[in-house]
């Protein structure tokens, strides 16, 4: 089924939302928004036609599979804080404002009510919409296919309910997000049950090593003890290590998770002679000239989320440096790059369904 929405006004109230409507969904230029297909605005009307979406909307077909509830979840709230970053609220965030496509992603549509200058307010609007949802996709879950993802929805419905104020769309976003990934992890073919991991104290880091060479383009999945590096707003941050990595043990295969013995080590790299630290679990780093400036740049891949993220440089010594968002890819499963020579490496990410997004802006 392919979801087509078509807009159209003659008086000029009406008009002048469709213009601005337009005018938004143009400004997000975001996977998880709609796209503008066509906008004609002559004398006597305004008319706005979306590109159309092979799916329907969470009204009348919500996800019954858990886990990918779950990940439903947490791309669409991370869609949402996408849009606040940029300054866009939705305020309208209702099940026939979100469209599901075929493979199983959110998409928002519906943007009549939005605006370009939220306030706390139209921004808390849309965290209690989120919270709504999340308990939506929570009460249509079919428990029988996966116990343990659909545990984790309805645990992270409930947190959602007991709180006075609900999370930031951000907040959920991250929560949900490590919630789908811990239950992909322990319910995979094969997999044992772990015992519930205890942090290191914030003093302490248990350092595990890999080398990267000044010309590296390799991506590797990370692990961590706890979230080293990474801000209070979940944009992670790169930090020099106190010296090089001693006696670094060979790295894991590109694109293939490594999975520690023990505590999680602390994400360890070394790129001209000094070591640095970043990244969160399940990350995925690559390191290459992405700044076509002739020197080590790091991007770094989140598919719990799917956030995209640049340190256009490498920290100097005692220096921690945050990296900057790129771009949000639902369902992003692996970074890859094609680098050719005399050509800058362009960045961009595979999602589950196999499709590659090119990611241009750096």
């Amino acid at each position: 089924m392919h979801a087509s929405i078509v807009k159209s006004a003659t008086h000029e109230p009406g008009r002048r939302r469709l213009r601005r409507e337009a005018e938004l969904l143009r400004r997000a230029r975001h996977p998880g928004v709609v796209a503008v297909a066509e906008f004609v605005d002559d004398d006597g009307l305004t008319r706005l036609a979306l590109t159309p979406v092979d799916g329907t909307t969470l009204a009348e077909a919500p996800p019954t599979d858990a886990l990918a509830a779950l990940r439903f979840a947490a791309a669409l709230a991370r869609t949402v804080a996408d849009l606040h970053e940029i300054r866009i609220a939705h305020r309208h965030l209702r099940p026939d404002h979100v469209l599901v496509t075929g493979d199983g992603r959110p998409m928002l549509c519906g943007f009549a009510d939005a605006t370009d200058e939220p306030t706390d307010e139209d921004r808390r609007i849309d965290a209690c919409s989120l919270r709504d949802l999340v308990e939506l996709l929570a009460v249509h879950v079919e428990s029988a296919t996966s116990p343990r993802a659909a545990a984790a929805l309805r645990s992270l419905a409930a947190d959602v309910r007991s709180l006075d104020e609900p999370w930031s769309a951000a907040e959920l976003a991250t929560r949900a997000g490590r919630a789908a990934t811990v239950v992909s992890r322990t319910t995979r073919p094969g997999s044992r049950p772990r015992r519930p991991h205890r942090p290191a104290p914030r003093c302490v880091r248990r350092v595990g090593a890999f080398a990267l060479g000044p010309t590296i383009v390799l991506a590797v999945v990370i692990g961590l003890t706890r979230h080293v590096g990474e801000t209070a707003s979940g944009v992670p941050a790169a930090t020099t290590a106190p010296g090089p990595a001693p006696g670094p043990a060979p790295g894991p295969a590109p694109g293939r998770a490594q999975e520690p013995v023990g505590a999680r080590p602390a994400v360890r790299f070394t790129a001209g002679g000094a070591a640095y630290e970043v990244g969160v679990l399940g990350d995925q780093i690559v390191v290459a000239d992405w700044t076509c400036t002739g020197e080590a740049s790091a991007v770094l891949l989140r598919p719990s989320t799917g956030e995209v993220f640049l340190f256009a440089t490498l920290p100097t010594v005692d220096e921690t440096m945050t990296g900057r968002r790129l771009a949000t890819v639902p369902d992003a499963t692996e970074l890859i790059t094609t680098a050719t020579d005399g050509a800058c490496p362009e960045v961009a990410v595979k999602n589950r369904a196999g499709t590659t997004h090119v990611i241009g802006d750096r």
